[in-house]
């Protein structure tokens, strides 16, 4: 490597430390988060030309730490010793049962939802994107041509169906 692109390299990765360290992303490798980085720039490449790669890395690398970020928001494990002197993980959720029912009326609520409005909900609600990350997910990955407002408004109306259906309202109020 030259000189110029062993500096641009190690200020990439010093960058992702950083990023890693202020989100809190502490269960991933920094050099995952840069061959991730590198294989979105291969398909993007295919799609359409990157005219600053180490801005374009630099600033999906971010978007890519903050979505890991996202994901395991309030799942940290907490390690304690019981009685028997036995190691048990808990996570900061509700109990087994509460959870199972939760995912029960969530797999309704997935159900009586088309496939697109499927989509957008479960990159909303449970990976965490907000709904102008939403627009741009379906327009690369899917081809979509949803604009932002579409998106905006589509999940506006599904909401409104699942907060006006009886079958619903609890786990639209524990949920939304």
């Amino acid at each position: 490597m030259s000189p110029s692109e062993q500096k641009k390299f190690y200020a990439l990765m010093n960058h992702i430390s950083y990023c890693m360290k202020n989100q809190k992303v502490d269960h991933v490798a920094e050099f995952e988060i840069l061959v991730q980085g590198y294989q979105k720039a291969l398909v993007t490449i295919i799609k359409e030309p990157i005219y600053n790669p180490y801005g374009w890395l630099k600033t999906t690398v971010t978007k890519k730490i903050r979505d890991i970020a996202r994901k395991y928001w309030g799942k940290e494990t907490i390690e304690y010793k019981d009685e028997l002197g036995e190691t048990l993980l808990h996570t900061k959720q509700t109990n087994a049962y509460t959870m199972m029912q939760m995912e029960q009326l969530i797999d309704l609520i997935f159900e009586s939802l088309s496939d697109l409005n499927v989509q957008i909900l479960y990159l909303h609600k449970v990976e965490g994107y907000t709904l102008k990350e939403v627009s741009e997910e379906l327009t690369s990955n899917n081809g979509s041509s949803l604009s932002y407002p579409a998106v905006r408004k589509r999940y506006s109306r599904m909401i409104k169906d699942i907060k006006e259906n009886d079958d619903f309202q609890s786990i639209y109020q524990s949920l939304f």
